[in-house]
């Protein structure tokens, strides 16, 4: 078996919300009886957080992303190469953007004293260089994360303000073979429908909300993430823990739903 967690976790056990003892029991089990895989997106959020955060604050933000390489620091690619390379055996590279430079991230960050020595490029690795100073650009990644929220606020939104019907599942498939150019044929939407499962059920959660209530799409981000991390389930090996139980509220009904953990539920596996 293989496990991903996601922000809840690293936060709550960096507040406090999650004790110290639990979280060593929680961590030694992970190892014990899974394969860890760090997410990027679980990453990048946490990154974001660093780089939004006061500089005299540094080290304390660290900590939630300390927690996250804790288990371990194999990362995985983003969720939609993912399910093309271990559904469909198709390989797309995203330069600057692969496992390899997130490890990369991850030591540089974890080394850096302040923000300002990530911005003056002078965090000093003999591991990585050498002859060479380190620094990092927050910009790379907040951007990217916050057009991805803005287009699924928007995606939501407009079918309320537009009273559309939601989508089928077909169309959800579909829609994501679109987004990945492949080519719309029976087949491929029947793999998808299976192997992306939860991700879709989410998106038609979220579709009826849109329809039926009031729901403020855009003070809740963090379903963006939510809706990306369920297609890591496409690897029928892989699990996901996570504090978020509403999110497994959400998904019920998803051949998919239990793999979708909470830590006691882990803990008691």
């Amino acid at each position: 078996m293989r496990a991903l967690i996601d922000s809840s976790v690293c936060v709550d056990v960096a507040r406090g919300n999650l004790k110290p003892e639990d979280w060593r029991a929680l961590r030694e089990t992970i190892q014990r009886k899974f394969a860890y895989f760090v997410s990027p997106l679980t990453f990048i959020e946490l990154v974001s957080g660093l780089g939004k955060g006061d500089e005299g604050y540094y080290q304390r933000n660290l900590e939630a992303l300390k927690i996250l390489l804790e288990p371990g620091k194999r990362f995985l690619q983003f969720p939609n190469r993912f399910v093309l390379d271990r559904v469909l055996g198709i390989v797309k590279e995203h330069p600057g953007f692969e496992p390899t430079d997130f490890s990369t991230w991850a030591t540089v960050l974890l080394n850096a004293a302040t923000k300002k020595q990530l911005a003056d490029g002078d965090v000093d690795l003999m591991d990585l260089s050498r002859d060479a100073t380190f620094g990092f650009d927050f910009t790379k990644i907040i951007k990217p994360l916050e057009e991805g929220i803005t287009n699924h606020v928007a995606i939501y939104e407009g079918i309320r303000s537009r009273k559309e019907p939601c989508p089928t599942r077909q169309q959800w498939a579909d829609a994501f073979l679109v987004a990945n150019g492949l080519p719309l044929t029976q087949t491929n939407r029947q793999v998808m429908l299976e192997r992306i499962d939860a991700a879709i059920t989410l998106a038609s959660h979220l579709c009826e909300l849109a329809q039926t209530t009031d729901y403020k799409f855009e003070k809740h981000k963090g379903d963006w993430i939510d809706g990306q991390h369920l297609y890591y389930l496409a690897d029928p090996e892989i699990h996901i823990i996570t504090m978020d139980k509403p999110l497994k509220d959400r998904i019920k009904s998803s051949s998919q739903a239990r793999r979708v953990l909470t830590p006691e539920e882990v803990l008691a596996m």
